[in-house]
Order: C-alpha cells, then structure tokens, then sequence
C-alpha cells in the first residue's frame, strides 16, 4: 500500500492529485512507497519552467513530488505520471543520484543538463502519455 500526503495549498477543482499518484503507482505496480507532494518552490531557472519534479529522500522509500500549482488541470496530470514513472524507477533500483552533479540510471553516470533524450527521461516521457490513459479510465470507475 502506498501513501500520499497532499502538503500543498489546495486545489478549488475536483481534481485529486494525491489520488492520481495513488492510482498510477498502482498501476505502475509500485508498492509500500511513501510520497509527499508539494508545490514547486520559486526557482531562479531562465527559461525553463519546472512542472514537476521528484525527489528520493533519505528515508527509505520516501519520496517528494515537487508540482507546480500554477499548472492546468490536464498537465498536472501528465506531469504526475511523468514523476511517478521517475518514482518507479527509484524503487527498482534503476535510478539513483550519486551527488549534487550525477544522476545514475542502468548503472550509467549522467551529469546536467539532464534532456529528454537520456533513457531515464525518455522512458518517462514515452509512457507518461500512456499511463495518464490508464490512470483516467480507472479513476473514472471508481
């Protein structure tokens, strides 16, 4: 069982990221996995914007889910399943960061910036599109 601990200001809207997270970790087949989603912080970046972000803490298996609030309702949702497809690959073993400037996936060193083009993103970004499809139908019937 997973759990998600919503810290964010408020959404007004009917949309539940917690439970999105919930359901894609499910269906990702990710479980006993902790998650605290917070907004993204104001971060000095250029011309980037950050949608999300995911964070390994130190306790094991605990996660932070960084979300922008300022984000539409339907990019939430894919930004979500982006972070959680991240999350998994956290859990397996599969990504770690080794120190401020090197992030290793499959047992490779990747140092910033980090694009769509490394596999740890492009796998992310390859199947958020997907599991957003399987998250929706399944929240749909609950």
């Amino acid at each position: 069982m997973n759990t998600v601990n919503d810290l964010r200001k408020q959404d007004k809207k009917r949309f539940d990221p917690a439970e999105w997270i919930r359901v894609s970790l499910d269906i990702l087949g990710v479980d006993g996995v902790t998650v605290a989603l917070v907004d993204v912080p104001k971060l000095n970046t250029g011309d980037t914007t950050f949608y999300g972000i995911t964070e390994k803490l130190p306790i094991k298996d605990t996660y932070r889910l960084y979300l922008l609030d300022t984000a539409t309702t339907a990019k939430k949702k894919t930004v979500i399943c982006h972070e959680c497809i991240h999350i998994k690959q956290y859990h397996e073993g599969r990504l770690s960061i080794k120190d401020k400037k090197t992030l290793v996936f499959d047992g490779k060193e990747y140092h910033p910036p980090y694009d769509k083009k490394q596999p740890h993103e492009k796998e992310a970004w390859g199947g958020q599109n997907k599991l957003k499809r399987q998250v929706d139908e399944k929240i749909k019937k609950l």
